[in-house]
């Protein structure tokens, strides 16, 4: 068996030849998982932000036990798995949710985590769509999509995601 290190800054080159990748800041090891952990369950703001398409939201924490960690985000409750993430005391929490993981207009009524927002922009990828979303605390959102899921002159719209889909940063 042998052992490669290797570096650099192509995310996709990183996600795809690697076992576990470890993300470096200033010299510091922030997170050092398996791709798909890194990806899809960032620890700390730095990491959510290094693999683009992560949202970072701010939440206000409303009270943490057995059953999870209860949220207002945008004015909403939600409960949330908290994996050990939080330090006492804090009354402020960040929230990362993956934008493919966000849901809009029709598809994000079926989800548990419903907020209201307005559309700002609906951007067109070529093999993706991202929609631009402003929560009701004026908190910007993007939800990605395969295919435009709103017009692009709608107002008030629904914006959604599952529990599981979101993560607690640990900063």
């Amino acid at each position: 068996e042998t052992t490669f290190v290797y570096v650099t800054h192509d995310q996709e080159e990183a996600l795809t030849m690697s076992d576990r990748i470890a993300v470096v800041h200033r010299g510091v090891c922030l997170q050092c998982d398996a791709p798909e952990v890194l990806f899809r369950r960032p620890h700390t703001r730095f990491v959510a932000g290094f693999f683009r398409g992560s949202n970072v939201l701010e939440a206000d924490l409303v009270s943490a036990g057995g059953n999870g960690v209860m949220l207002r985000l945008a004015g909403q409750p939600i409960t949330l798995s908290a994996h050990g993430a939080l330090s006492f005391p804090q009354s402020r929490v960040a929230v990362a949710v993956r934008a493919e993981n966000v849901h809009v207009g029709e598809s994000a009524r079926g989800r548990r985590v419903v907020l209201g927002g307005r559309v700002i922009d609906v951007v067109y990828r070529g093999t993706n769509v991202d929609h631009i979303l402003e929560l009701g605390d004026g908190q910007r959102i993007v939800a990605t999509s395969t295919q435009r899921e709103i017009d692009s002159s709608a107002q008030a719209v629904s914006v959604g995601f599952d529990p599981e889909d979101a993560v607690i940063l640990e900063d």
